[in-house]
């Protein structure tokens, strides 16, 4: 987890989900596939939230948040900007993932998990994470998951230039979901990435009813350069075409990010 704390602190977070439209559309997509199960929510954990940026939203709208992440400056930037912007009804905490001792049974309507489960290279601690998630969740309860797919990040990889392809690396990617503990990249050394089956598969091996599994960005990342010089209204078509399509099964294994959507079931 040093690792991960250390590439964060580093790292830009509070700027990435708008640093182009297709990282936009990761924001876009969630919000818009969650917005009919947090109709009557009252209070959402956000576990592993950066620098807020769904925390910050679900706020604004009323939703008693609880936003906690492993990295000290990005609870430290929330606590800025919530006293800042003067936010009643947030607050931000120092919390792993796998250990959320510090909230009683039951207590959430809503849990987000949009980052933590491709920064647990273990199947004890994704699981771990999980049963934590479900312990927190009062029945009934969402809970949001999300996974980086890794034939996305393979390809994505080699068409940026950032990794020739070789095959000791593409193979240990496709079998094991993990690059070597010698990657230089510290994101990619500590990140473990899923299959789109394998994510749903945790997810009910830890007692969860899964409802929905979302192809978060698509194709965009193929057509990227593409949606950069679209008009705001061919944009905006654009987007409304990725909602129809995005639940569609085949495009899962060609998105950066997965989206699982489940419930804990009623006692």
């Amino acid at each position: 987890m040093e690792k991960v704390i250390g590439y964060y602190e580093g790292y830009d977070e509070g700027n990435r989900l708008g640093r182009d439209r297709v990282r936009q559309l990761e924001f876009a997509t969630t919000t818009h596939v969650l917005e009919p199960y947090l109709q009557s929510v009252e209070n959402l954990l956000d576990i592993g939230a950066g620098t807020g940026a769904y925390a910050f939203y679900y706020a604004a709208r009323g939703v008693r948040v609880t936003a906690a992440d492993v990295t000290p400056g990005h609870v430290d930037a929330m606590r800025k900007r919530i006293a800042k912007e003067r936010i009643s009804g947030m607050t931000a905490e120092l919390a792993d993932a796998t250990d959320l001792s510090r909230y009683a049974d039951e207590s959430f309507d809503t849990v987000l998990c949009l980052g933590p489960l491709y920064h647990l290279r273990t199947a004890e601690n994704r699981q771990n994470c999980l049963k934590e998630c479900m312990r927190v969740l009062k029945p009934g309860g969402v809970l949001a998951t999300a996974y980086i797919n890794r034939f996305f990040i393979a390809e994505y990889l080699i068409a940026s230039g950032a990794k020739k392809p070789e095959a000791p690396w593409l193979s240990r990617v496709a079998e094991q979901g993990t690059f070597g503990a010698d990657e230089r990249d510290p994101f990619l050394s500590a990140a473990y990435f899923h299959t789109p089956g394998e994510a749903e598969t945790e997810l009910r091996f830890a007692g969860f009813d899964v409802r929905e599994h979302v192809a978060v960005e698509g194709n965009g990342f193929v057509i990227s350069d593409a949606v950069g010089k679209m008009s705001e209204e061919q944009y905006r078509i654009w987007t409304e075409h990725h909602f129809l399509v995005c639940r569609e099964p085949s495009r899962l294994g060609s998105s950066n990010h997965g989206l699982i959507v489940a419930r804990k079931t009623l006692a």
